[in-house]
Formats: structure tokens, sequence, C-alpha cells
């Protein structure tokens, strides 16, 4: 029976990932926790909040606006910890129009199924 290899990857891919690692190293141990606050606290604040949103639903009802939403959640989050963040206030914004594009979409796809649906029964 022939042996297993490994996939040899390039020198820069692990270099890159090194680089990535080190990277949020450096943003985890700075000063991450006066900008958010501590993790566990806003972490646990935005489970709160999603499991809020989310109401009687479980994971395998989500559609891709709840996901949008779960971006949103989590900016609320961490705003609730220092509300001056531009940063947090952008990206907020991006989830929004994000969440908006996958519910007009979704509306969109749901009209042609009506569609599709209706002319199968004539």
């Amino acid at each position: 029976m022939p042996k297993p290899t490994t996939t040899q990857y390039p020198s820069e891919t692990i270099e890159e990932r090194q680089e990535c690692l080190r990277e949020a190293e450096r943003l985890v141990t700075s000063d991450r926790n006066k900008q958010y606050g501590e993790p566990v606290d806003n972490m646990a604040r935005t489970a709160e909040m999603f499991a809020a949103y989310l109401g009687n639903r479980n994971g395998r009802e989500l559609e891709a606006t709840d996901i949008a939403m779960f971006g949103v959640i989590l900016k609320i989050g961490r705003l609730a910890n220092d509300p001056t963040k531009l940063d947090s206030w952008i990206d907020l914004c991006g989830y929004a129009s994000i969440g908006y594009e996958c519910a007009k979409k979704a509306a969109i796809t749901g009209d042609l199924e009506k569609i599709l649906n209706a002319a199968l029964q004539d």
C-alpha cells in the first residue's frame, strides 16, 4: 500500500499564514479591550442580542439577511462599549447595506418562484 503523502505548500503560503497569525496575536493582545470591552462580556452581550433577534428560530432556518443582521448585531455589541468608534459605525452601515441587498434578492427570487409555480399550475 502506498504511503500517504502530504501536500507541500510554497514557503510564501506558510509565510503569509505566519504573518496573519502574528497580526491576529498583535490585535488580540493590544488595546482591543479598551476599544471593545472584555471579549467574554462582549460576546455574551452579542449572543443575548442575537438570541432575541432569532426568537424561536434555529440555525437551519437562517437566511442570508440573518447573517448580515448578525454582523449588525455584532457591531451594536461593540458600540455598546464605545459609541464613538467610527469604524464600528461604518462596519454596521456596510452590514446593513449587504442585508438590504440580500433581502431584495430574496424578494425577487420569491416573486419568480411564485410566477413559475403559477405558470406550472395553468
